[in-house]
């Protein structure tokens, strides 16, 4: 593989063939900068909805964008390329085209619209022209998926029987079955929802492959379609130490610990990483009475606790080729060149602002 021939000249062939390690925080490229440049904001302090404490974005070959779920109506909000509320999609209630609670939200082949139901176990899919096509009862509800042209999906999700708990991904049939469950050399089971069984994922440009990011420690594996591990890639740095277990406590009540927020693998290979981390300038909010009242910071308030560290990785020469730090916190990628975070104004209305990234440099790969 060619990722051996850069290994071999880095010489850093002391880590295992399938496991390689960047350490350090100095950029094999020097000349390459990363940009952060701001595109759009999706909604508007006189839009009747907003997103969610938690949510997902897509985006089609048209320029809409999708936000799943909308704060206490858990439906799919849609916009136009200038970030226009253009309406909602759906409405509550489970018929055909109704949700209970949307999300994740995906596009598929020719614009289609993944709509995957968190209470329902239910997947509703648009056409392009955002008409029900079909619905589909799930064996599970995944936090992520990939969709592929095939019809066949890969879920991250937690499957509660005794042969798929503690596998952090399902490769899903088009029918609704699964197929194969993987991700774990060995299964991770805990009482809690830990950072281990809830990874993110990408997309490889090995076709039948995915990647996953651990949330608990600075590690990324790629795996094979239905089991085997091809690669992983361990990054050693001072400032994400390996956690045992994540206990939730508000950003503005403890230091928050760095978190994986999203990867993308893009058409040249590289690997994007997302790394939210304690804001620069970091002080505990005090409370009233004292103590730590435990509730999620709101998204309008997060970008005074977090920053987010962007990192491109090269998997074939094993090295960190650029980074840089922005000022607030970055949730995720819509697709490639294309991410997404929250915005709030001083009235507590909260938006999605999109981003798009950019790597330039005479060395750039």
């Amino acid at each position: 593989m060619l990722w051996i021939s850069g290994l071999l000249a880095a010489g850093m062939m002391a880590a295992p063939p399938d496991t390689v390690r960047i350490r350090g925080d100095t950029p094999a490229c020097s000349s390459c900068r990363l940009t952060v440049t701001p595109l759009v904001v999706l909604g508007s302090p006189g839009d009747t909805v907003g997103p969610d404490l938690q949510y997902w974005v897509a985006a089609d070959s048209r320029g809409r964008y999708y936000v799943a779920p909308t704060i206490g109506l858990g439906q799919v909000a849609v916009y136009d390329s200038t970030g226009r509320l253009l309406g909602l999609l759906g409405r509550r209630g489970q018929g055909p085209g109704e949700f209970e609670h949307a999300g994740p939200v995906k596009v598929g082949p020719d614009d289609s619209l993944f709509v995957f139901d968190h209470s329902l176990n239910r997947l509703t899919v648009f056409d392009r022209d955002l008409k029900v096509a079909r619905t589909q009862l799930l064996p599970v509800w995944p936090r992520n998926v990939l969709i592929r042209r095939s019809g066949e999906m890969v879920m991250q999700a937690m499957v509660p029987t005794p042969d798929r708990i503690g596998f952090p991904l399902h490769l899903v049939s088009r029918d609704g079955r699964i197929l194969a469950s993987y991700g774990a050399e060995r299964p991770v089971v805990s009482r809690r929802h830990t950072a281990a069984q809830w990874p993110e994922l990408a997309e490889s440009t090995d076709p039948g492959a995915v990647w996953i990011a651990s949330r608990d420690a600075y590690v990324l594996s790629l795996w094979r379609d239905g089991g085997a591990r091809i690669l992983t890639i361990v990054r050693e740095v001072d400032w994400f130490p390996p956690r045992a277990e994540d206990v939730f406590v508000p950003e503005d009540a403890a230091r928050p610990v760095p978190w994986i927020r999203g990867i993308f693998q893009d058409r040249q290979g590289l690997l994007w990483v997302l790394v939210s981390v304690a804001d620069q300038q970091w002080r505990a909010r005090p409370r009233a009475g004292g103590g730590v009242e435990r509730r999620p910071v709101s998204n309008s308030e997060i970008n005074r606790y977090v920053d987010t560290r962007i990192e491109v990785l090269d998997p074939s020469a094993g090295v960190l080729v650029a980074a840089v730090r922005h000022p607030s916190l970055l949730m995720g990628f819509v697709e490639e060149g294309l991410v997404f975070g929250p915005r709030g104004d001083d009235q507590g209305n909260e938006f999605v602002e999109i981003y798009r990234l950019a790597l330039t440099g005479a060395n750039a790969p």
